[in-house]
């Protein structure tokens, strides 16, 4: 294929169009005219992020009918973090050594998704 590959529309309407040729549009995914209410699967924390998270990102207009897997996987996460979190005891005098093991165990998986 000869010459330069082609730019992307928006970015040739940046530059002005010099060449005046009409300018294609871009695909642009759905989007929702309410912000899209939270997957069925998702856990009770899980739907209390969604809940934080997907009118603000609505109202902004970046969440489309695409994002709304990753948004929920986001979320999920979240959860996985906040049950974790509450987990870990705040007492560090274990009663067993089964115990301690427990809260390490916890306390190894929590940490790596805070970073």
């Amino acid at each position: 294929m000869p010459g330069p590959p082609p730019e992307h529309p928006r970015l040739r309407l940046l530059k002005g169009n010099p060449g005046k040729r009409p300018a294609r549009s871009p695909p642009e995914p759905a989007r929702a005219e309410e912000c899209p209410p939270p997957p069925r699967y998702l856990s009770a924390y899980a739907q209390q992020e969604w809940q934080h998270i997907a009118p603000e990102l609505h109202r902004l207009n970046p969440l489309t009918v695409l994002d709304v897997s990753p948004l929920a996987a986001y979320c999920c996460a979240a959860a996985q973090l906040r049950q974790a979190e509450e987990g870990i005891e705040p007492d560090t005098r274990a009663q067993s050594r089964a115990a301690q093991a427990i809260r390490s165990r916890i306390r190894s998986c929590a940490l790596p998704a805070k970073r």
